[in-house]
């Protein structure tokens, strides 16, 4: 679960950066710094949120390591958009980051639904304040970009098809 989680994070950082940004070096210069707090925050939103630590570890949480699976084919996806991206194929490039950015957008608010769905059974043990800043401010950079991608994508393969 850790390893795949790790290497899927800084893959959605820049898949998101690039795809609805446009380019790297604007991303690198103007947001970087965020999303770097982002990952560096997230050992510590492990200790909020118990599935991804040792608790879930050891409670043997299928949902977690089913999640980190997708993660892997998130990477894959990712992969595949660069390669268009860098070949110019921007319809294909335009429906794999959609793809991509709407299994992420699906994934978290599922992955918060299951919490909710369980009592907060992940995470009643934070206190409000970490709660928010430490749980749901870093989760919801897992919403708020792959959602603003999926809404600008969205229309342009609307467009696209005269929908």
């Amino acid at each position: 679960c850790g390893f795949s989680c790790g290497l899927s994070s800084p893959a959605c950082c820049a898949r998101g950066s690039v795809v609805y940004l446009g380019r790297v070096p604007r991303f690198a210069s103007r947001y970087g710094f965020a999303f770097l707090v982002v990952l560096a925050l997230r050992p510590v939103t492990a200790r909020i949120d118990k599935a991804y630590g040792i608790v879930g570890y050891e409670r043997n949480d299928g949902f977690v390591v089913a999640q980190s699976y997708l993660n892997l084919v998130e990477i894959g996806i990712t992969l595949f958009y660069f390669a268009a991206y860098l070949r110019r194929n921007h319809s294909r490039a335009v429906l794999l980051a959609f793809t991509v950015s709407l299994m992420t957008l699906s994934k978290t608010v599922l992955y918060f639904l299951v919490d909710i769905c369980m009592g907060f059974g992940n995470t009643k043990d934070a206190d409000t304040q970490s709660f928010i800043l430490l749980y749901i401010v870093p989760s919801g950079v897992w919403i708020l970009f792959p959602g603003l991608i999926v809404l600008n994508y969205g229309r342009k393969i609307a467009r696209a098809l005269k929908l």
